[in-house]
């Protein structure tokens, strides 16, 4: 029979892909120990076979296996690049179809309702856009429909926006009601390929900071999601550690904005694709001799000889005065090389710049 653990770690890649490197070995034992306590079981392999055969503990363990931590407004620059795009392509458009957002995933709510404020500061009010926001944990879906946020999601949010878009519910802060209507969310995951597969396609998809933490095979899989669920024109937007290419649709991704907001488009019909970025390392310095020659022969194609090598000559050493007592009334120095040089108070050699007798009481 194999192992209870093996067993729920082939479930959790079937269906989330993660890459164990990336989540850290830690994080899958300690939601399998939590969800046993919770579940009074005590072996591994009568979890596994409860996991196996429930839907609804396979989903209890997604919610403790995937807690991720978000905030209003992360990363500034993707939503500057959204707030410019809005206003270039469609508010400045009103004929234009509304423009559709996805996030994906969108963890407890923040970044789908900062692209809704987005919007509406670029002059999007609701009819003229869509926002749909998908995200693999029922928990955390419940959590964004509630709209309730602490003081340390609001950490990228200035005052301004926060007395805007935001009442004070005891130690929290809840979103405006007109900003919650304005997003849909779903349960779903970037993995499935019948994710929203009747609905329309969208112009933007937010889809930051999960292709990290995706094994290989199931980042193929995502990014062949994405490029069916985005329109013709669309852009993507992933987080700054996340990378496309682990399939042909990934590669077919080239940027669509400055580096800062990681939006890519897809490739043109017969656009070159950028040539792959290199870092031009600077060039050894020449091997040096051990020392110069004295001289050379005035046959030297040159005609005279080469300049000396110039050394920075050895820093003197600083004295420091000691003051304090000395035996048979005489005063001393001491370097910072360490020695230390004792003068008789009544000698004739000359004294240092610097130093004074210490006076006879």
């Amino acid at each position: 029979m194999p192992d209870g653990r093996h067993v729920l770690d082939a479930i959790l890649n079937e269906r989330l892909g993660l890459d164990q490197a990336s989540i850290g070995s830690g994080l899958v034992p300690r939601a399998t120990r939590a969800r046993m306590r919770a579940t009074g079981l005590v072996e591994p392999a009568a979890y596994a076979e409860l996991v196996a055969r429930s839907e609804a503990e396979l989903q209890a363990l997604i919610d403790e296996v995937v807690v991720p931590e978000s905030w209003f407004f992360r990363d500034v620059l993707p939503f500057a690049f959204l707030h410019g795009l809005a206003r270039e392509g469609w508010t400045a458009r009103p004929a234009r179809e509304p423009l559709r957002v996805l996030s994906l995933p969108c963890a407890g709510g923040e970044e789908p309702f900062s692209i809704a404020v987005t919007l509406d500061e670029a002059g999007l009010g609701p009819g003229r856009s869509c926002i749909d926001a998908v995200d693999v944990s029922a928990r955390r879906l419940e959590h964004a429909r509630l709209g309730l946020y602490s003081l340390n999601a609001l950490r990228g949010v200035g005052p301004d926006r926060v007395a805007r878009w935001f009442r004070i519910r005891g130690e929290n802060f809840e979103i405006l009601q007109p900003v919650r209507d304005r997003v849909q969310f779903h349960l779903g995951n970037v993995l499935d390929a019948a994710l929203l597969a009747d609905v329309p396609k969208y112009d933007v998809i937010f889809c930051r900071n999960l292709l990290i933490y995706l094994a290989r095979d199931a980042r193929a899989r995502a990014e062949a999601n994405l490029e069916r669920l985005l329109a013709p024109d669309g852009v993507v937007v992933i987080g700054h550690a996340d990378t496309l290419g682990a399939s042909a649709a990934g590669r077919a991704f080239v940027l669509a904005a400055a580096r800062g907001a990681f939006a890519y488009r897809r490739r043109k019909p017969g656009e070159i694709p950028p040539p792959p970025l290199e870092l031009a390392l600077p060039a050894p310095p020449p091997s040096r001799p051990a020392a110069w020659p004295r001289q050379r022969s005035r046959a030297s194609p040159a005609g005279r000889r080469p300049a000396p090598s110039r050394r920075r000559p050895a820093p003197r050493p600083s004295r420091l005065r000691i003051r304090g007592p000395c035996s048979n009334r005489r005063w001393s120095t001491r370097t910072r090389g360490g020695t230390a040089k004792r003068w008789p108070a009544a000698s004739a050699r000359p004294v240092a710049r610097g130093l004074r007798r210490r006076s006879t009481p």
